[in-house]
């Protein structure tokens, strides 16, 4: 079993009751028009994180786009791998580890929501080399109490780093161009 990511757009429609009792009591989407259906179609899969046998294979938790015309789609798992495709689909391949930058402890998730949050890519990434902001991207990561950061370490609660990482954008894997400047901050749960 693989963890398949599909995108689908729906439209909210007034009157749909806003919590059933039971799952799906309620269509997912009622009837607008005669005839108009949603058909969700696997767009790509993700191989399941290394070592991992029982579901979830892998967290997935967004796909996001490069802004130059490549097609290329970065698709992030809580568990610190950044992977590689295209918007034609196709074979996703391995591009950044955060748990090989950070540490492990800095994606440890175990049953709760830590690890990579989210990447997101400095609008001239790909475009200008004499611009500011070429090969720069950005990542948001949580992990437990005394993760190991960048930013510095600490005990009082979950840790999360903000971090703008420098890479060669033509490369087919992270490519460490210059050293990453960190935020690590701490929340105290109650």
């Amino acid at each position: 079993m693989r963890t398949a990511l599909a995108f689908m757009t729906l439209m909210a429609v007034p009157g749909v009751a806003r919590s059933a009792p039971t799952p799906l009591q309620y269509p997912v989407l009622p009837a607008v028009l005669p005839g108009l259906s949603v058909v969700l179609a696997p767009f790509v899969t993700v191989p399941p994180d290394a070592g991992v046998t029982t579901a979830p294979l892998a967290r997935i938790r967004y796909a996001t786009p490069v802004n130059d015309a490549s097609g290329r789609l970065f698709v992030n798992d809580l568990n610190g791998t950044v992977y590689r495709t295209s918007t034609a689909g196709g074979a996703p391949a391995p591009w950044f580890d955060l748990a090989a930058r950070l540490g492990a402890a800095a994606v440890d998730n175990g049953d709760s929501g830590h690890g990579l949050q989210s990447i997101a890519f400095h609008p001239n990434f790909n475009l200008n080399p004499a611009q500011p902001g070429y090969g720069k991207f950005y990542t948001s990561s949580n992990g437990a109490p005394g993760a190991a950061t960048l930013g510095g370490n600490t005990n009082l609660g979950p840790q999360v780093a903000i971090t703008e990482w420098t890479t060669n954008p033509k490369a087919a894997t992270y490519a460490q161009t210059a050293q990453p400047r960190s935020y690590a901050g701490i929340w105290v749960t109650p």
